[in-house]
């Protein structure tokens, strides 16, 4: 229902080319003590002005809501000035509550993935255990195990993360350089039997 309330209600403003949810409400960790955090793409020369009724918006609506509303602001023009942190997180996990898919072309460009390459993996065909395997290789997990009280934890970082690609829902993304690499990292760790 938030996520709805806001796409409808922001549509309105003609200077707003997307509106993307992300953090726990869109990765689905939400819960009585999250906040809810919102991304707002411009347009082109949108004036700086827009950015404080919007925000005035959103101030009122957590006090509505009793909950706090964490906005993140960009403007087209100051490309090379956001915060790479956040549109990671944006890429990973993120919502499109208005707007076209484009939005995605638009934050990579602030991450200088140029050129890039898109994966989108389809793992319908893979058992329950070779999709295990491959998700692991690529995306990395972490192991903790008890021995005589003390607690050892294993972490082993993914392919994905290695090549300094980002995660996005079913796939990732890498710069074309390091595809190549991707592909032969993978065809040496996994075995045809598996699959």
């Amino acid at each position: 229902q938030i996520k709805t309330f806001i796409g409808n209600y922001l549509s309105k403003y003609e200077e707003i080319e997307n509106i993307i949810l992300f953090g726990s409400l869109a990765s689905g960790r939400f819960n009585e003590n999250s906040d809810i955090d919102i991304c707002i793409l411009f347009k082109p020369s949108t004036p700086k002005s827009m950015e404080t009724a919007i925000f005035n918006y959103f101030l009122n609506l957590g006090k509505e809501l009793d909950r706090s509303i964490q906005c993140i602001f960009f403007f087209p023009e100051d490309i090379k000035n956001w915060d790479t942190i956040f549109v990671e997180n944006i890429l990973a996990e993120g919502q499109l509550l208005f707007g076209n898919s484009n939005y995605f072309t638009t934050l990579i460009k602030a991450l200088e993935f140029k050129p890039y390459q898109i994966i989108t993996l389809n793992l319908r065909a893979l058992n329950s255990s070779a999709k295990m395997k491959l998700k692991r290789i690529l995306y990395g997990y972490k192991t903790s195990k008890k021995y005589s009280e003390k607690i050892y934890r294993y972490q082993k970082r993914g392919l994905v993360k290695e090549l300094q690609g980002i995660k996005l829902g079913r796939g990732f993304i890498l710069t074309y350089i390091l595809l190549k690499e991707c592909k032969h990292n993978l065809i040496y760790q996994l075995n045809p039997k598996d699959f």
